[in-house]
């Protein structure tokens, strides 16, 4: 009796095993696609840096995280170079978008070196596929 339960269950395993739905592994990094700000757009201090962009992805967006550096060029000025801590968004979905979001501070601080910055836009997916996008601006 056993045995027939055992044949039985060894007939049915690779029809089982044949059935299951195959995963298909994310392998697509999402695209953000920004609109503001354009490159080289040029900010003062005591302005506000805005940031509007679209995110997609094959699967399913994660997040979103802003870093600002100093660019190539040497800053200008007495002052710090404004070095804000990085800044995350949640994503969701296979598209989102943040439109007018102030990235940082309200304001950008009026005590900091002017001059050449990048604005750096890392998307994830849940995948954790990734993509940088980077925007030269001006501080002045």
């Amino acid at each position: 009796m056993k045995n027939k339960y055992l044949i039985v269950c060894l007939f049915l395993m690779p029809i089982w095993l044949a059935c299951q739905k195959d995963e298909v592994e994310d392998t697509t990094p999402p695209v953000a696609r920004v609109e503001l700000p354009t490159n080289n757009t040029m900010y003062y201090r005591g302005n506000t840096l805005m940031f509007t962009g679209y995110f997609t992805d094959d699967v399913e967006l994660k997040e979103c995280t802003f870093y600002l550096s100093q660019g190539l060029k040497a800053a200008r000025g007495w002052d710090e170079v404004w070095e804000p801590d990085a800044q995350t968004f949640p994503l969701s979905g296979l598209e989102d978008e943040l439109i007018e979001q102030y990235l940082f501070e309200l304001m950008i601080p009026n005590e900091i070196k002017s001059g050449d910055y990048v604005l750096k836009v890392l998307t994830v997916d849940k995948a954790l596929n990734y993509s940088t996008t980077e925007i030269p601006i001006q501080i002045k």
